[in-house]
């Protein structure tokens, strides 16, 4: 390991297995990844009974996956609001220049 891997090596754990992750970026913000997963994971744990943890990682990727499409259809559909919103204002500001 060089001088710049030791420097972004981050220990966590994820469902009481310890990793030791590089990362190029924020190490705090992979700390809150791996500890947003470790948290799904124990949640699916506990409502489904799955004890494999090859499993339960594969349900959690499934759940976050999920959130993330989610989102970005949310996200989307925000833009498509703030789009017709904005070609309304614009309408707006033609209208009131042409009545100056």
């Amino acid at each position: 390991m060089n001088e710049t891997q030791a420097a972004n090596s981050v220990r966590v754990k994820i469902y009481n297995h310890d990793y030791v992750l590089c990362t190029d970026g924020d190490p705090e913000y992979l700390k809150e990844l791996c500890a947003a997963l470790d948290e799904r994971m124990l949640y699916l744990a506990n409502t489904t009974r799955v004890a494999d943890t090859t499993k339960l990682a594969v349900l959690a990727a499934l759940s976050l996956v999920d959130d993330v499409c989610r989102a970005r259809e949310a996200t989307k559909k925000l833009d498509e609001v703030i789009g017709r919103r904005s070609i309304a204002c614009a309408s707006i500001i033609d209208d009131s220049r042409g009545n100056l």
